[in-house]
């Protein structure tokens, strides 16, 4: 490719032409940068400049780094970026598959990757690069090698999903619930829905699949999979405790039992879709199961790790809603060691800021042989309304496990990303 060719890509004029030959791998990220590859420039990429300039052959941005380098200059480069995000799935043909959904994305996506991975080579976004820039990233990164491509779809406002699916133009989607995470941003749950179903934009609503048992995705007239009669793939004699998840998989004559040894209320209708998928794609049902025996619950996702002193540590930290906290307190509810409830606020509530953590309380009072800990403005603010709660900031939550010893208790980590949970963690699993 030459550089007049890059530029009409892009959208862009050739400002200063390359000395050296043009190799098609773009990024953003110096670290993912080949030698003679494209770099664009997203945001202050300052610190590395002499890498980048070393090693590229074109730089494509709204301003020049100002070395004698192919550059061509573009008004935006988020615009910029989309346009070689797009080329580059063109010319590799490889076919998306979409998951967004209020939660679950994130298990579902690696759930996904493991049956597509059975058969056929497979690349997924990486962490949470679910936004335009992420996913686009993501796109830079195909070849002609890969059959499929796994994009988890994140939005907090109406007409995000919407650019994403028309980006990427899903061959098969996959949403996982309507929940309340950012209803603060959309105002309800009619208008989560309606944002979440932009994803049809860019595809074929026939190769849709969405759990069945949400009350606003069971309308659709797509592929469904849940514990109804007419779902395409039906979910039964689901049985859940901390430690183990058992549930029957059925889908026309094929009937088996599917048992993993780690709890989770959200694992069999996720798995289930994953599944149907799969069938979808040429890979039976046998194949399917088998492969997700592989799965390792993800840091930060109801990840359940067992500690010394027969403790044990929840980790679900990585960010929280109303239906995930409802998740995590049904799984211990029944358990009978001490339970220690580390929880922050739910963010991006809006109005519904009160409401929400009052349902969160109402249904942590349940829980017998519980404390908590709460972080946050919103659970100090109803402090009084939960029996053995205590307010802390993040430091003195890891001062007070360090300098007790406990045994025979079950941390359970829940709260928006923002409060950074992590370090709790961290700190539990260092000392047991």
């Amino acid at each position: 490719m030459n550089i007049h060719r890059l530029s009409k890509i892009v959208e862009g004029k050739v400002i200063t032409k390359n000395k050296k030959e043009i190799v098609v791998r773009p990024c953003i990220d110096s670290r993912e940068l080949v030698d003679d590859g494209i770099f664009i420039i997203i945001g202050n990429v300052q610190k590395y400049k002499e890498e980048i300039l070393k090693k590229a052959s074109v730089i494509i941005g709204e301003n020049n780094l100002g070395k004698n380098i192919g550059f061509i200059q573009v008004e935006d480069s988020i615009k910029a970026l989309k346009k070689m995000a797009s080329y580059m799935l063109e010319k590799s043909q490889t076919k998306i598959i979409a998951i967004t959904g209020s939660n679950g994305k994130t298990t579902l996506k690696e759930l996904t990757a493991l049956v597509l991975q059975s058969k056929y080579k497979v690349l997924k976004n990486t962490g949470n690069e679910n936004n335009i820039i992420g996913v686009s990233k993501t796109l830079l990164r195909l070849d002609q090698s890969y059959d499929y491509c796994i994009l988890e779809l994140g939005m907090n406002h109406l007409n995000e999903i919407s650019e994403l699916s028309l980006l990427t133009r899903p061959y098969y989607a996959l949403i996982t619930n309507i929940g309340t995470a950012h209803i603060g941003n959309l105002g309800s749950k009619k208008d989560i829905f309606k944002a979440k179903i932009e994803i049809l934009d860019g595809m074929d609503v026939n190769n849709l699949i969405v759990n069945s048992n949400d009350y606003y995705l069971k309308q659709l007239k797509c592929l469904k999979v849940g514990t109804r009669l007419f779902s395409d793939l039906r979910i039964s004699k689901i049985k859940i405790t901390l430690f183990k998840t058992s549930f029957l998989i059925k889908k026309d004559n094929f009937k088996k039992e599917v048992i993993l040894n780690y709890g989770g209320f959200h694992y069999p209708i996720l798995i289930g879709m994953a599944l149907l998928l799969g069938t979808e794609l040429g890979i039976d049902l046998e194949t399917g199961i088998n492969t997700i025996h592989h799965f390792k619950p993800i840091d930060g996702r109801l990840n359940i790790i067992k500690l010394e002193n027969n403790n044990y540590l929840i980790d679900d930290c990585y960010n929280a809603s109303l239906e995930s906290f409802s998740n995590v307190s049904t799984l211990v509810k029944d358990n009978g060691l001490k339970k220690i409830f580390i929880i922050g606020d739910i963010l991006e509530t809006g109005k519904y800021s009160d409401i929400i953590h009052l349902k969160v309380i109402k249904k942590l009072r349940k829980i017998p042989n519980s404390i908590f800990w709460c972080v946050g403005n919103y659970f100090q603010k109803h402090q009084k309304k939960l029996k053995n709660a205590r307010c802390f900031n993040v430091t003195e939550i890891i001062n007070l496990i360090s300098h007790e010893d406990f045994y025979d208790t079950i941390f359970i980590l829940k709260a928006s990303h923002k409060f950074n949970f992590e370090q709790i963690s961290e700190t539990i699993k260092n000392k047991y």
